[in-house]
């Protein structure tokens, strides 16, 4: 990020300058929110003065501050809620929010709504409803009484929400309330775009589609529109089924989005992993298609979803933390967030399945939003920071002190050597001068015959057998016996050093990276060979790197594929880079799964080449 002058670029800050304005925002916002709550609006809510009782039993009520809801209600049975209005407000006005629930109001006899008319007979799902009802001007010291039924028996025996104040405070509040769930909805679209583009970039370019950034961006949406289909405000855009059956949909598929882009990020778990997700998928979609059957019907089976989840979320926290300890980069920075988020959904679903009342705060999108923008985050930085750390490792400086740290044992063990050595010729010079004093010639000459062969053994090599480059084909060669790959090369070291052995160093390098990490996927290990060759003809070098390469259907269907074309992306733009600078020429050819690069560097522009370097 620092230049020469030690001056700030401002096209690398940038990035980094919107990402923490961004996240500085989201921080003030949810802390102003939590010093400053909503307005209080003159509202009357139904835990705070209510009677409850069975329409069937009107002799056995139930107070409000003591009862949140009656166990012995079935389904499609009227629960009543009672009380007197004694409260004055302008323009009297009723809010009613009903789960899955029939309701109609009362004022002593006269019924003033009632939406079970608005339900279609062929529609059992009444849906979420938020409805407005106006009061009568005489409505003081008059019972206000609501009927409250559900055809479903974990919604039955629950009181609808009731707030009573003038009608521009009950607006008010709906959007006041509706204003964090907007805010995420619009975060979430907002990252589900950009990565959708950047997934369109890398499709048009080079027709390579990045399933793990469109599970993300799916997951991203997916959450974002439970969150809009979830608010009270939802009421309001969408008819009370189509909210219903929205958010229940999205209830499912946000957290299979999520187990599959967790899956798509998996190295060493996948397979086991995936029977898993296979297995939630399949259940998933027997829910979904249930919406067209007439028997069974998504809030019944939502129960069974949410206990899915909660063993998904416990397989999940598990799979996370394997894929940590087995040093998986994503998991190692995004497990802790993970498995905290994971834990939070497991107590959500917990009371999903128990039926206890949450809190108002959407704390399932949160947790959500809060994956999102970690997941989110760890790609901009390796996004922003993968070419400079790729640099990094190939940068010359360090590739010298990598080479001669590996050289270090093979030298420690020729000094080993040639202590031994130097022992022994004192044996034999000892037992020379011996023979020498007792007349023996023969056997003296014998002894110097033997110090002269151990000489020739212990003579180090030729200097170019220890030059940088030798040095490098050397490590390469140990990595591909590592790998079991064949690797056998043909350079003239000579001829590179008229030209430029660093910047050749680094060509060779990032040759034999893009040819190791190609040749290592083959599973049939005799195909696996690269041959490496650099020779002069006629005042030009030429350079070739062949090996042969995986079948692309087969390299496709690989996982990890992403970061494997990445890499490879930055190797080509390297040789690139570097054949330009030496004024050479660059081609790639693939025939019959196999790969050659070649290289031509002429002898005309190497003069200018190095005026070039002294200059710097």
């Amino acid at each position: 990020m620092l230049n020469k002058n030690n001056k700030l670029h401002l096209k690398s800050a940038l990035p980094f300058l919107v990402i923490s304005v961004f996240t500085l925002g989201i921080i003030l916002f949810y802390l102003s929110a939590l010093m400053n709550p909503l307005i209080r609006l003159p509202s009357i809510e139904k835990q705070e003065d209510w009677l409850y009782y069975s329409a069937a039993e009107p002799e056995a009520k139930f107070d409000s501050n003591y009862v949140n809801f009656l166990p012995n209600i079935s389904a499609n049975e009227n629960l009543v809620m009672e009380r007197q209005i004694t409260a004055q407000h302008s323009s009297p006005t009723l809010l009613l929010i009903g789960d899955h629930q029939k309701l109609s109001v009362y004022l002593d006899k006269k019924l003033l709504y009632s939406n079970r008319n608005e339900v279609a007979e062929n529609l059992v799902n009444p849906g979420k409803t938020l409805s407005f009802v106006t009061l009568p001007e005489n409505y003081q010291q008059q019972t206000l009484r609501i009927y409250v039924s559900s055809p479903f028996k974990n919604y039955s025996g629950y009181p609808a929400e009731v707030f009573l104040g003038s009608s521009n405070a009950l607006v008010s509040y709906v959007f006041r309330h509706s204003i964090p769930n907007i805010f995420m909805l619009l975060l979430t679209g907002f990252i589900s775009l950009l990565n959708l583009i950047y997934v369109g970039i890398k499709l048009v370019k080079k027709r390579q589609l990045l399933v793990a950034n469109l599970l993300f961006s799916a997951f991203a949406l997916s959450a974002g529109l439970e969150a809009g289909f979830g608010d009270i405000l939802g009421g309001l855009l969408f008819s009370p089924t189509i909210n219903s059956v929205m958010l229940n949909i999205l209830s499912i598929i946000t957290p299979l989005f999520l187990i599959g882009f967790y899956l798509s990020r998996m190295e060493f778990l996948h397979k086991k992993y995936k029977i898993w997700v296979i297995f939630h998928g399949i259940c998933g979609l027997f829910a979904i298609l249930s919406v067209f059957s007439h028997q069974i019907h998504l809030p019944e089976i939502m129960d069974y979803i949410h206990l899915l989840n909660i063993f998904s979320t416990f397989v999940t926290s598990f799979a996370a933390i394997y894929e940590a300890v087995k040093k998986n980069p994503f998991f190692v920075l995004c497990s802790p967030w993970i498995v905290l988020t994971a834990i939070g959904h497991c107590f959500i679903y917990i009371q999903d399945v128990l039926n206890i009342h949450q809190s108002k705060v959407n704390w399932n999108t949160i947790f959500f939003v809060v994956l999102i923008m970690v997941c989110w985050g760890y790609d901009l930085m390796r996004l922003f920071f993968y070419n400079e750390g790729k640099a990094k490792k190939q940068d010359i400086a360090g590739l010298k002190i990598r080479l001669y740290e590996e050289q270090q044992p093979v030298i420690q063990q020729q000094i080993n050597q040639w202590q031994q050595a130097f022992l022994g010729l004192r044996k034999q010079l000892t037992t020379a001068k011996v023979m020498l004093e007792d007349n023996s010639l023969m056997g003296a000459f014998d002894q110097i015959h033997l110090m002269e062969q151990k000489l020739e053994e212990s003579c180090p090599a030729k200097s170019e057998d220890h030059s940088l480059t030798t040095l490098l084909l050397a490590s390469y060669q140990k990595s591909a016996q590592q790998k079991s790959i064949e690797f056998s090369h043909d350079v003239d070291i000579a001829a590179i050093k008229e030209v430029s052995e660093e910047d050749f160093l680094q060509l060779f390098a990032h040759l034999l990276d893009y040819a190791l990490r190609e040749t290592y996927l083959l599973k049939d290990r005799s195909l696996r060979k690269i041959h490496l060759r650099a020779v002069k003809q006629q005042n030009q070098l030429f350079v070739s790197c062949q090996f042969p390469t995986m079948d692309p259907s087969e390299k496709e269907s690989m996982m990890n594929v992403e970061t494997i074309e990445e890499e490879n992306y930055f190797d080509l733009q390297i040789i690139e880079k570097l054949t330009q600078q030496n004024f050479g020429t660059y081609s790639l050819t693939q025939e019959k799964q196999l790969t050659r690069f070649s290289l031509t560097f002429s002898s005309d522009g190497w003069p200018d080449f190095l005026q070039l370097v002294s200059e710097e």
